[in-house]
């Protein structure tokens, strides 16, 4: 059996960046849908056009939902992992090494 490196640091910094790109991205769809909603409102009011805005507008609602379900799907799965590799894990840190490390240490200070 392969070692495996696995940076549970890095894996959770990878999911903030997921989450907080997946909220900055459903505040943007937010944000076109109401400004297609102020355009239907405020624009040309002729009835094809709207229809159309409107068809974009509900075309697009259903996004937010898929990007905030994928975001916790991918979440779930992380932390899944990561509690798989924890229990799994069969690394155990040599006595002493610490206490070697910081007399080691010590001289530099």
């Amino acid at each position: 059996m392969k070692d495996v490196v696995y940076d549970e640091i890095e894996l959770s910094m990878a999911m903030n960046s997921i989450e907080n790109y997946a909220d900055f991205l459903s505040r943007c769809i937010e944000q076109y849908i109401g400004l297609l909603n102020k355009l239907k409102n405020k624009g040309i009011q002729d009835e094809l056009i709207c229809s159309k805005i409107e068809e974009l507008a509900t075309t697009m609602r259903p996004y937010k939902t898929v990007i905030y379900d994928e975001c916790k799907n991918i979440s779930e799965k992380v932390n899944k992992s990561i509690t798989e590799v924890e229990t799994a894990d069969k690394f155990y840190f040599p006595n002493g090494i610490t206490s070697m490390v910081g007399s080691l240490l010590s001289k530099f200070w």
